[in-house]
Protein backbone atom coordinates (compact mmCIF):
# COMPACT_ATOMS: atom_id res chain seq x y z
CA UNK A 1 0.00 0.00 0.00
CA UNK A 2 0.94 3.59 -1.06
CA UNK A 3 2.22 5.78 2.02
CA UNK A 4 0.63 8.76 1.37
CA UNK A 5 1.50 10.38 4.69
CA UNK A 6 4.70 12.75 5.83
CA UNK A 7 5.86 13.93 9.05
CA UNK A 8 3.68 16.90 10.00
CA UNK A 9 1.23 16.97 6.83
CA UNK A 10 -1.63 19.49 6.63
CA UNK A 11 -4.56 17.56 5.73
CA UNK A 12 -7.38 19.23 3.37
CA UNK A 13 -10.52 17.06 3.95
CA UNK A 14 -13.84 17.37 1.40
CA UNK A 15 -16.70 15.28 2.23
CA UNK A 16 -20.50 14.80 1.38
CA UNK A 17 -23.41 12.80 1.44
CA UNK A 18 -25.22 15.41 -0.77
CA UNK A 19 -23.47 15.02 -4.35
CA UNK A 20 -22.74 12.62 -6.83
CA UNK A 21 -18.73 13.20 -7.12
CA UNK A 22 -19.13 9.41 -9.76
CA UNK A 23 -20.76 12.21 -12.22
CA UNK A 24 -17.24 13.91 -12.54
CA UNK A 25 -18.30 17.53 -12.69
CA UNK A 26 -17.42 18.27 -8.71
CA UNK A 27 -14.15 16.13 -8.87
CA UNK A 28 -12.80 17.55 -11.76
CA UNK A 29 -13.39 21.31 -10.49
CA UNK A 30 -11.95 20.27 -7.19
CA UNK A 31 -8.85 18.35 -8.38
CA UNK A 32 -8.09 20.52 -11.62
CA UNK A 33 -8.22 23.06 -9.07
CA UNK A 34 -5.21 21.86 -6.81
CA UNK A 35 -3.29 21.10 -9.80
CA UNK A 36 -3.61 24.48 -11.05
CA UNK A 37 -2.60 26.02 -7.70
CA UNK A 38 0.34 23.83 -7.58
CA UNK A 39 -0.35 21.63 -4.74
CA UNK A 40 -0.84 18.23 -6.79
CA UNK A 41 0.61 16.88 -10.48
CA UNK A 42 1.10 13.62 -12.11
CA UNK A 43 1.24 10.94 -9.57
CA UNK A 44 4.23 8.94 -9.24
CA UNK A 45 2.49 6.17 -7.42
CA UNK A 46 -0.64 5.32 -7.66
CA UNK A 47 -3.13 2.23 -6.48
CA UNK A 48 -6.80 1.44 -6.66
CA UNK A 49 -9.21 -0.93 -4.53
CA UNK A 50 -9.36 -3.05 -1.83
CA UNK A 51 -6.20 -4.82 -3.19
CA UNK A 52 -4.01 -1.78 -3.97
CA UNK A 53 -4.18 -2.31 -7.78
CA UNK A 54 -1.53 -0.30 -9.93
CA UNK A 55 -3.11 2.18 -11.73
CA UNK A 56 -2.09 5.13 -13.98
CA UNK A 57 -3.12 8.13 -15.79
CA UNK A 58 -2.71 7.86 -19.50
CA UNK A 59 -0.98 10.63 -21.78
CA UNK A 60 -3.03 13.91 -21.57
CA UNK A 61 -5.65 12.54 -19.23
CA UNK A 62 -7.13 15.11 -16.45
CA UNK A 63 -6.24 13.25 -12.92
CA UNK A 64 -10.05 12.72 -11.96
CA UNK A 65 -10.68 11.33 -15.48
CA UNK A 66 -8.25 8.47 -14.29
CA UNK A 67 -9.86 8.16 -10.84
CA UNK A 68 -13.75 7.88 -12.52
CA UNK A 69 -11.68 5.61 -15.00
CA UNK A 70 -11.71 3.08 -11.98
CA UNK A 71 -13.86 -0.37 -11.79
CA UNK A 72 -16.59 0.58 -9.56
CA UNK A 73 -16.86 -2.08 -6.14
CA UNK A 74 -19.68 -4.51 -5.35
CA UNK A 75 -20.99 -1.20 -3.75
CA UNK A 76 -20.43 0.86 -6.97
CA UNK A 77 -18.58 3.18 -5.60
CA UNK A 78 -14.49 3.51 -5.91
CA UNK A 79 -11.31 3.89 -3.94
CA UNK A 80 -7.83 4.61 -4.17
CA UNK A 81 -4.91 6.51 -3.14
CA UNK A 82 -1.69 8.32 -4.58
CA UNK A 83 1.43 9.86 -4.00
CA UNK A 84 3.63 12.75 -5.94
CA UNK A 85 6.94 13.38 -5.14
CA UNK A 86 8.45 15.79 -7.15
CA UNK A 87 9.09 19.21 -6.66
CA UNK A 88 6.99 19.14 -3.44
CA UNK A 89 5.76 15.72 -1.63
CA UNK A 90 1.87 15.81 -1.46
CA UNK A 91 -0.52 12.07 -1.05
CA UNK A 92 -4.26 11.77 -1.86
CA UNK A 93 -6.63 9.18 -0.80
CA UNK A 94 -10.40 8.93 -2.34
CA UNK A 95 -13.49 7.22 -1.46
CA UNK A 96 -16.09 8.15 -3.84
CA UNK A 97 -19.47 6.33 -2.62
CA UNK A 98 -22.25 5.32 -5.28
CA UNK A 99 -25.12 8.39 -5.30
CA UNK A 100 -28.94 7.34 -4.88
CA UNK A 101 -30.60 9.78 -6.42
CA UNK A 102 -34.24 8.93 -5.45
CA UNK A 103 -33.13 9.19 -1.82
CA UNK A 104 -30.86 12.45 -2.82
CA UNK A 105 -27.47 11.02 -0.74
CA UNK A 106 -24.95 8.65 -1.09
CA UNK A 107 -24.80 5.08 0.02
CA UNK A 108 -21.99 5.85 3.02
CA UNK A 109 -20.31 9.15 2.02
CA UNK A 110 -17.60 10.53 -0.28
CA UNK A 111 -14.18 11.65 0.79
CA UNK A 112 -11.18 13.04 -0.40
CA UNK A 113 -7.85 13.63 1.64
CA UNK A 114 -5.00 15.96 0.81
CA UNK A 115 -2.07 15.60 2.11
CA UNK A 116 0.54 18.61 1.76
CA UNK A 117 4.03 19.49 3.34
CA UNK A 118 3.40 21.65 6.92
CA UNK A 119 5.92 24.49 6.04
CA UNK A 120 4.88 25.24 2.50
CA UNK A 121 1.48 25.26 3.56
CA UNK A 122 2.11 27.92 6.39
CA UNK A 123 4.36 29.96 4.16
CA UNK A 124 1.06 30.61 1.93
CA UNK A 125 -1.77 30.67 4.05
CA UNK A 126 -3.63 33.28 2.70
CA UNK A 127 -2.99 31.46 -0.92
CA UNK A 128 -4.65 28.67 0.91
CA UNK A 129 -7.37 29.97 2.34
CA UNK A 130 -8.26 32.10 -0.79
CA UNK A 131 -7.78 28.83 -2.69
CA UNK A 132 -10.34 26.99 0.00
CA UNK A 133 -13.11 29.26 -0.68
CA UNK A 134 -13.09 29.29 -4.15
CA UNK A 135 -12.82 25.52 -4.58
CA UNK A 136 -15.14 24.73 -1.35
CA UNK A 137 -18.67 25.71 -2.60
CA UNK A 138 -22.75 24.21 -1.62
CA UNK A 139 -22.93 22.98 -5.70
CA UNK A 140 -19.63 20.74 -4.89
CA UNK A 141 -19.49 19.41 -1.42
CA UNK A 142 -21.06 19.40 2.12
CA UNK A 143 -18.11 19.79 4.34
CA UNK A 144 -14.81 20.63 3.97
CA UNK A 145 -11.74 21.65 6.54
CA UNK A 146 -7.73 22.62 6.39
CA UNK A 147 -5.74 21.10 9.69
CA UNK A 148 -2.76 19.69 10.53
CA UNK A 149 -3.31 16.52 9.88
CA UNK A 150 -2.36 14.49 12.88
CA UNK A 151 -3.44 17.17 15.52
CA UNK A 152 -6.92 17.20 13.60
CA UNK A 153 -7.01 13.31 14.68
CA UNK A 154 -6.10 14.13 18.12
CA UNK A 155 -8.92 16.41 18.43
CA UNK A 156 -11.49 14.03 16.54
CA UNK A 157 -10.87 11.36 19.08
CA UNK A 158 -11.06 13.82 22.31
CA UNK A 159 -11.77 17.24 22.64
CA UNK A 160 -14.35 17.03 19.45
CA UNK A 161 -16.37 13.62 20.65
CA UNK A 162 -18.87 13.35 20.35
CA UNK A 163 -18.77 15.28 16.55
CA UNK A 164 -20.84 17.74 15.84
CA UNK A 165 -22.47 15.90 13.07
CA UNK A 166 -20.33 12.40 12.36
CA UNK A 167 -16.47 12.36 12.91
CA UNK A 168 -15.31 11.95 9.46
CA UNK A 169 -16.93 15.05 9.01
CA UNK A 170 -17.46 18.30 10.74
CA UNK A 171 -16.69 17.47 14.36
CA UNK A 172 -15.90 20.39 15.33
CA UNK A 173 -14.11 23.32 14.04
CA UNK A 174 -10.48 23.60 12.90
CA UNK A 175 -8.27 26.21 11.06
CA UNK A 176 -10.34 26.49 7.92
CA UNK A 177 -14.40 25.37 7.68
CA UNK A 178 -17.03 25.06 4.90
CA UNK A 179 -20.19 23.94 5.69
CA UNK A 180 -22.78 23.12 2.94
CA UNK A 181 -25.76 21.79 2.00
CA UNK A 182 -26.84 18.98 4.71
CA UNK A 183 -24.78 19.90 7.73
CA UNK A 184 -25.24 23.93 7.62
CA UNK A 185 -29.02 23.65 8.22
CA UNK A 186 -27.86 21.63 11.56
CA UNK A 187 -26.70 24.97 13.26
CA UNK A 188 -28.14 28.57 13.77
CA UNK A 189 -27.12 31.23 11.30
CA UNK A 190 -27.47 33.95 13.98
CA UNK A 191 -24.77 31.31 15.85
CA UNK A 192 -22.65 31.35 13.15
CA UNK A 193 -22.15 34.80 12.25
CA UNK A 194 -21.56 35.13 16.36
CA UNK A 195 -18.33 33.09 16.39
CA UNK A 196 -15.39 35.01 16.65
CA UNK A 197 -13.55 34.45 13.32
CA UNK A 198 -10.93 35.86 11.45
CA UNK A 199 -13.07 34.90 7.96
CA UNK A 200 -16.40 33.93 7.11
CA UNK A 201 -18.28 34.17 3.33
CA UNK A 202 -21.70 33.16 3.04
CA UNK A 203 -22.93 31.48 -0.13
CA UNK A 204 -26.73 32.17 0.26
CA UNK A 205 -28.18 29.95 3.09
CA UNK A 206 -26.88 27.16 1.10
CA UNK A 207 -23.08 27.07 2.66
CA UNK A 208 -20.47 28.98 4.78
CA UNK A 209 -16.68 29.63 4.92
CA UNK A 210 -15.02 30.08 8.34
CA UNK A 211 -11.24 30.61 9.00
CA UNK A 212 -10.59 30.72 12.18
CA UNK A 213 -7.39 32.69 11.80
CA UNK A 214 -5.47 33.79 9.20
CA UNK A 215 -2.09 32.21 9.50
CA UNK A 216 -1.96 28.05 9.71
CA UNK A 217 0.50 28.60 11.98
CA UNK A 218 -0.95 30.35 14.90
CA UNK A 219 -3.97 27.77 15.13
CA UNK A 220 -1.36 24.67 16.21
CA UNK A 221 -1.06 26.02 19.27
CA UNK A 222 -2.14 25.83 22.86
CA UNK A 223 -3.83 29.21 22.79
CA UNK A 224 -5.48 28.14 19.39
CA UNK A 225 -6.52 24.93 20.57
CA UNK A 226 -8.46 26.37 23.31
CA UNK A 227 -10.32 28.68 20.82
CA UNK A 228 -11.44 26.07 18.20
CA UNK A 229 -12.47 24.15 21.23
CA UNK A 230 -14.48 27.12 22.67
CA UNK A 231 -15.86 28.05 19.46
CA UNK A 232 -17.05 24.21 18.62
CA UNK A 233 -18.50 24.12 22.39
CA UNK A 234 -20.62 27.33 21.03
CA UNK A 235 -21.90 25.90 17.98
CA UNK A 236 -22.96 22.82 20.22
CA UNK A 237 -25.22 24.86 21.91
CA UNK A 238 -26.79 26.25 18.64
CA UNK A 239 -28.34 23.62 16.59
CA UNK A 240 -30.95 24.66 14.48
CA UNK A 241 -34.76 24.00 15.70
Amino acid sequence: MIDIDFPDAVQWRVATHAHDWLDGEALRALLGGWERAGLIGRPDAFEVGDRDKPWAVEDGEALADAILRVPRNKAGGVSGRMRGDKRKPWGLSFILAAFDARGGRTEGYSIVNLNLPRDDSEKNSAALLDLFEKLCRPDSCEYASIHPRLRAEELRMRAYAPALTIGPMFAGLFWANFLGPGTVEAFDAKAIDGLDVARRTWFGERGVFLAVTEDLASIDTPKGERKLIALTEELRTATSD
